[in-house]
C-alpha cells in the first residue's frame, strides 16, 4: 500500500483519507469486529497489514466481463 510510505500503522484519520471512508464508516467498521484497532496510550491505531486483509475480504465489485 503506498499510501502509507512504510508505515505499520496508521491513525484513523490516515486509514480514512487512504482508503477513502468517513470517519463514522470506519468506526462502525471497528465497532462490527471487522477491523481491529490497537492502543497505543490514548493513540488508536490500525495496523496497515490488518487494513489489507479487512479491504481483500470486501466482495468485489459485481462487473461482469
Amino acid at each position: 500500500m503506498s499510501a502509507t510510505n512504510g508505515r505499520l500503522a496508521l491513525t484513523r484519520a490516515e486509514v480514512c483519507e487512504s482508503v477513502g471512508i468517513s470517519e463514522s464508516t470506519l468506526r462502525r467498521v471497528i465497532q462490527s469486529g471487522d477491523l481491529v484497532e490497537r492502543r497505543l496510550g490514548s493513540k488508536r491505531l490500525i495496523r496497515v497489514a490488518d487494513l489489507e486483509a479487512w479491504l481483500d475480504s470486501l466482495p468485489e465489485s459485481g462487473r461482469t466481463s
